[in-house]
């Protein structure tokens, strides 16, 4: 369904600032004409060791997930059992919130969940955006694509790589949106509108190499594959 605007936002559902900040940072710029704070919204998340899947080592800050040999993670309800899953803390609901992420590896699915998506199969129902639970951006070397309830959409490739990616969540608009950020560049590459009737947790996922006639590596570089969380302040 169609999320409202409110008065903080351009016509096209931009945030923009809603009000003078105390301590101004220098903004992004946004197509060339409108300004993105990504300050004003910027939440501090920790990603949660209960729902990470057995193959991710997660950083001692829990702010990084690196796919590698089994972990010795006890057994719990909330864990991802088949897919190299993971969920955050803290569940966002009522609000506006933006946060940013950086990866390495042959694909990665960045979005939202509600607690409610499930965990123990490797069917539709546990994946990332193949359900009415969750939402994803899929981001890989070939392409870029957005997905939720197993529809999928083609996100075009921006024209230079992004170093990172940036997620905006506006709760009571209704609105999930990505953004590629390069430099001092910020390019809105998908917008999802939905009513979210639960708190949404940040997701992520991190693609496995195949390659035909081999088993499965962990990654396909040196060091293991990753996702990260950045630092906002």
């Amino acid at each position: 369904t169609q999320g409202r605007r409110g008065r903080g936002h351009t016509q096209d559902g931009t945030p923009r600032h809603p009000r003078q900040d105390l301590n101004p940072r220098p903004a992004f710029t946004y197509n060339s004409s409108l300004k993105f704070d990504n300050h004003l919204y910027a939440c501090q998340l920790s990603l949660d060791p209960n729902t990470a899947h057995k193959h991710l080592s997660l950083s001692e800050e829990k702010r990084k997930a690196s796919l590698e040999a089994d972990q010795t993670y006890p057994s719990h309800p909330e864990r991802f059992e088949r897919l190299e899953q993971v969920l955050c803390v803290q569940g966002l609901l009522n609000g506006r919130f933006y946060w940013e992420a950086e990866w390495r590896s042959c694909w990665v699915s960045l979005g939202v969940a509600y607690k409610s998506m499930g965990r123990k199969g490797k069917g539709d129902d546990s994946r990332l955006g193949h359900n009415e639970q969750s939402w994803s951006l899929i981001c890989s070397e070939g392409g870029y694509s957005a997905k939720h309830s197993g529809k999928l959409m083609d996100v075009p490739l921006p024209s230079t790589k992004p170093s990172r990616i940036g997620v905006y969540l506006d709760c009571p608009g209704g609105m999930l949106s990505f953004y590629s950020i390069s430099s001092d560049t910020v390019k809105m590459l998908h917008s999802f509108r939905s009513t979210f009737t639960e708190p949404l947790y940040p997701a992520f996922g991190i693609g496995l190499e195949i390659k035909v006639g081999q088993s499965h590596r962990l990654d396909s570089w040196n060091e293991p594959s990753y996702v990260s969380l950045c630092q906002m302040a």
